[in-house]
């Protein structure tokens, strides 16, 4: 390792020696005000970005590259709420240091209605691609999710989360702030659609100023631009649509956009099958092949081992297999306390009470005859969501930048089923208490031009609470109960986690690199009860009960370095060395793992962008397989643990390719990767007429290759987007299911889709989508196979001005 460091110092060091072209200066208003996080951008001769910053509290800013240009360069200067300036310097031989300042105009109403362009749909400039939304509006649109599900280049999946450029996004701004964070979905499902005006795309999205001048962001964020009717103002509506058979749906909202503080408080209520907490969970985000660096939200929570499963259908819409009263109130601020500091701040409210009608045939053809379980069911389930999150900036100097969030969620849940299960009646109940906090500290501090030390520190628990009841002839038959004895398992898991880490980044011209030391302590007490209760009397069963004391503490060294030969070839590389120690009571195990991974990058090239990476990576058992002893699971299935603690290792190789125009809108991207493990955690299954035993097992190997095509295009001459594209995962791996011994399962899924969206200036449009599904597996020399496929159609008739009417189709269907 040692050896490994110090060849990565003296490579850096060498390139030290370089020179350097420097620019800075200041973006000032036309009253001498600074104008903090203003982009400064620098161009090629063809308009090619090379360079950027964002201005410090005091509006400066400092750009250091190096500039293979004979004569001039081109510097542009923008910001929220004001005019853009371009100019142009003219570079002298030998001078390396050039000072180029900026005042900008604020920009008015009246010069907006000038300068832009109605019939301009898509605008393109530097990072920022802005869509003019009513371009693209069907008039039908109630939510901000409505609009992005009608952009190109934009695409909105099934839970809430948004892609754009085809990335996970990793902000929903609103007039360049950030309001809810990983939780953007209550704004963008409650917010309502008639106050937006443009939606912005930011490639090399980078919110941290001290990163942003290291390092070379891969993320993208979405930004809001409201109407100026909007802006300055207090503004809310409210709406309530019934239906037939008592539906309601009830929404309000209410906002307050201003320089210093923007507020937004939303409330829905529906009894259409909506599930509101489904807005609280988490976005996913974009981690790029050949991103050195970016900031980590780390967090770690417990898994029950008792479930009560949800019979909510994933084939259809939400809302049409499960009766549902939703209410759920969340608010947010962003304020600026100092010009040096800013408080944001969120909570949420969201109660379901859900009554899930379930019925199924369940056949498991591992063996012949195949084992039948049949069930119908009746599932009531209170969901409750309560928390929230402070978050503190403080930007203390141009080379120091906090920023702390703490984070707060209650979720308690209430489950009875009632349900006939192979011709017996059984009654479940589950009551679960679910508490965590969680604490993230970073600081970026810049140590130089191009260097910083950017340290995280985190702190967490995360607390479960289990009682489940359960009455089932079955059980009481197995364990020689009378009839009217009721079995009990009474569970309380505590998780924390306690870490930290700190990383040197450096740039300098085309290398960017990083050295990272970081650790973590994780622990996690499981305690669970299994009883008899009849009449007053409560019996214990030792054999049935598991308390463990789970402790992993992790010691990483790591290193990383990119560097661009040219204008189209990258190489990047890294290695890191991790000290694993986890010890479950019972049983124990530590090692030192060595993790590399390369990656070579072809861009602007006249067929487009491609790469090739390979990585080596390995994971480590949770807790909740670990149990030395049976624990149930469910009124029909029991749980147990391994006897091993492994860290498979896994290698991963992976082919990217996208081609696209200038603005995005019309893109072909593929993806394929094949990963290969040495090793899992898979289980052994014995499934009986009436219960399910399971065990925990490692076993030797898996293998999983996946690709994904897609096809986006805008045709602005047709006034149509479409969406064409396939994905495809083909896996190989060994369980035991009623055999004598681990076999292969071999499975294959496969997703064919097409989507499309008119934008016809007629009074008719359309909007459709076709997926195609497959699901095959082979064990034991049996094959079972699932098709299934849907199809939406929704037709828009512009009556009038004032009246639109709308027509959803919806088919679904099932084949074996």
């Amino acid at each position: 390792m040692k050896l490994i460091l110090g060849i990565t110092f003296f490579i850096l060091s060498s390139f030290f020696a370089y020179a350097q072209t420097k620019i800075s200066g200041f973006v000032l208003d036309s009253d001498n005000n600074a104008i903090e996080n203003a982009s400064v951008v620098v161009y090629d001769s063809n308009n090619n970005t090379v360079a950027y910053a964002l201005t410090e509290t005091n509006g400066a800013y400092v750009l250091e590259t190096e500039f293979n240009f004979k004569n001039h360069i081109i510097v542009s200067a923008q910001s929220f709420g004001y005019e853009k300036k371009t100019d142009t310097l003219k570079l002298t031989p030998n001078v390396k240091e050039h000072t180029f300042s900026f005042a900008l105009k604020v920009k008015v109403e009246a010069l907006s209605e000038v300068v832009l362009n109605p019939s301009e749909k898509i605008k393109k400039e530097g990072n920022t691609t802005t869509y003019k939304v009513k371009a693209f509006n069907s008039g039908t649109e109630q939510t901000i999710e409505d609009v992005l599900k009608r952009l190109p280049g934009i695409e909105v999946l099934k839970n809430g989360t948004i892609k754009a450029h085809g990335k996970f996004i990793d902000k929903l701004l609103i007039e360049g702030e950030d309001m809810f964070d990983k939780n953007y979905t209550i704004l963008s499902k409650n917010l309502d659609a008639k106050v937006l005006d443009a939606v912005e795309i930011l490639d090399e999205f980078e919110e941290n100023p001290i990163l942003a001048k290291v390092i070379t962001s891969e993320k993208v964020a979405l930004n809001l631009v409201l109407k100026e009717g909007y802006k300055n103002i207090w503004f809310g509506n409210a709406s309530l649509g019934l239906g037939t058979k008592d539906r309601v749906k009830l929404a309000s909202n209410i906002g307050l956009i201003r320089k210093k503080i923007k507020f937004f408080n939303f409330n829905n209520y529906n009894n259409l099958g909506t599930k509101a907490s489904d807005q609280l969970e988490e976005a996913s985000s974009s981690v790029g092949s050949n991103t050195s660096f970016r900031e980590q939200k780390i967090e770690s929570n417990a898994n029950p081992i008792y479930t009560i499963a949800n019979t909510e259908s994933s084939v259809f819409k939400e809302g049409q297999s499960t009766f549902n009263n939703a209410f759920i109130n969340a608010l947010s601020f962003v304020t600026s306390v100092t010009p040096n500091l800013k408080l944001r701040g969120t909570a949420y409210y969201s109660n379901d009470n859900e009554d899930q009608l379930f019925s199924s045939k369940t056949t498991f053809n591992t063996n012949e005859p195949p084992v039948v379980y049949t069930e119908s069911s009746n599932t009531k389930r209170i969901n409750e969501v309560a928390g929230g999150e402070i978050e503190l900036k403080y930007a203390g100097s141009e080379k120091s930048y906090f920023k702390n969030v703490l984070v707060y969620n209650n979720k308690p849940e209430t489950t009875t089923k009632r349900l006939l299960f192979n011709d017996n009646a059984i009654i479940e109940s589950l009551e679960m208490k679910n508490q965590s906090v969680n604490n993230h500290l970073n600081h970026s501090y810049l140590l130089g031009h191009k260097k910083a030390l950017h340290s995280y520190f985190y702190f967490g628990q995360n607390t479960i609470k289990q009682q489940a009841h359960i009455k089932s002839p079955v059980l009481n038959t197995i364990f020689s109960q009378p009839d009217t004895t009721t079995i009990s398992n009474i569970s309380k898991d505590i998780n924390a986690i306690l870490g930290g880490k700190s990383t040197m980044l450096i740039r300098f011209g085309d290398f960017e690199s990083h050295l990272e030391v970081g650790y973590e302590s994780l622990t996690e007490k499981r305690e669970n009860q299994f009883l008899f209760q009849d009449s007053e009397n409560y019996t214990a069963i030792d054999s049935l009960q598991n308390t463990t004391n789970f402790k992993q503490h992790t010691l990483q060294f790591k290193s990383n370095l990119n560097y661009a030969l040219s204008k189209h070839i990258e190489l990047s590389a890294g290695l890191s060395l991790d000290y694993i120690d986890v010890n479950a009571g019972y049983i124990k195990n530590n090692d030192w793992i060595l993790s590399p991974r390369a990656r070579l990058g072809l861009k602007n090239l006249k067929i487009g962008a491609l790469s090739f990476s390979y990585s080596k990576s390995y994971s480590t058992p949770q807790a909740n397989i670990l149990l030395p002893n049976y624990q149930l699971g469910s009124y029909n299935t029991f749980k147990r643990g391994t006897q091993n603690i492994k860290f498979p290792r896994r290698n991963s190789y992976t082919f990217n390719y996208r081609l696209k125009n200038n603005k995005q809108t019309k893109t072909v991207s593929i993806r394929m990767q094949y990963v290969n493990s040495n090793g899992k955690y898979s289980t052994e299954n014995r499934i009986g007429q009436d219960l399910l035993f399971s065990s925990s097992k490692f076993v030797d190997s898996e293998d999983v290759l996946s690709s994904n095509i897609d096809f986006t295009s805008y045709f602005k001459k047709l006034k149509l987007s479409t969406n064409l594209g396939t994905s495809q995962t083909w896996t190989n791996s060994l369980v035991q299911v009623n055999t004598s011994g681990f076999q292969d399962l071999d499975s294959y899924t496969s997703s064919y889709f097409l989507s499309g969206t008119t934008y016809f200036k007629l009074p008719i449009n359309l909007k459709f989508k076709f997926i195609f599904n497959t699901a095959k597996s082979i064990f034991n020399s049996i094959e079972s196979k699932t098709n299934w496929e849907t199809v939406n159609l929704d037709f828009t008739y512009k009556l009038s001005k004032t009246w639109i009417a709308t027509l959803q189709n919806k088919f679904y269907r099932t084949t074996d």
